[in-house]
């Protein structure tokens, strides 16, 4: 048994790191779900065991009170997905854990942080820059921008992804 049967974790901006770290959590035991309009990049999720949706915004139904993670080299992808008729954002649902793990404008980030808790969703902080490798290997050092509560919430799916796991205030 994995350390997150039952829970159920879903992807969204799958960039290079996105394959490795919904690898990991599926390894982990979680039902894993992920968007990536790229159908080689959508193979290889399928190839892997992980669930592959049609849009952001089906991840968002289909992890609804789960967790979602996402994963985005710049804020034009991180916009992307969450606006839009499509969006992430538009299917987000209270009680999911958003973990926001890439690369962008942290005022862009806090702006949707506040529409994500407008809806009843916890939004964290989480920002990772490695190589495939280093996700790949579970190597990573993540410092979780979080309240002790998130981070406790949190806590079980990033350590599935890092060796080193910290949090530091909102």
């Amino acid at each position: 048994m994995g350390v997150l049967d039952g829970k159920i974790v879903g992807f969204v901006g799958t960039d290079h790191l996105g394959k490795p770290l919904a690898k990991r959590i599926r390894t982990a035991g979680a039902k894993t779900y992920a968007f990536h309009n790229i159908p080689a990049t959508r193979y290889d999720f399928a190839r892997e065991g992980i669930n592959l949706c049609e849009s952001p915004a089906e991840v968002a139904d289909k992890t609804s009170g789960g967790a979602i993670i996402l994963t985005h080299s710049d804020q034009k992808q991180l916009s992307a997905m969450m606006e839009g008729e499509n969006s992430f954002l538009e299917h987000l649902t209270s009680g999911t854990l958003v973990i926001d793990m890439g690369a962008g404008d942290p005022d862009v980030s806090k702006e949707y942080k506040k529409a994500a808790q407008e809806k009843g969703a916890i939004w964290i902080s989480a920002p990772i820059s490695a190589d495939e490798s280093k996700v790949a290997s579970g190597d990573l050092e993540i410092q979780a921008s979080a309240s002790d509560n998130e981070y406790t919430l949190a806590l079980p799916i990033l350590n599935c992804l890092g060796k080193s796991i910290s949090r530091v205030d909102n």
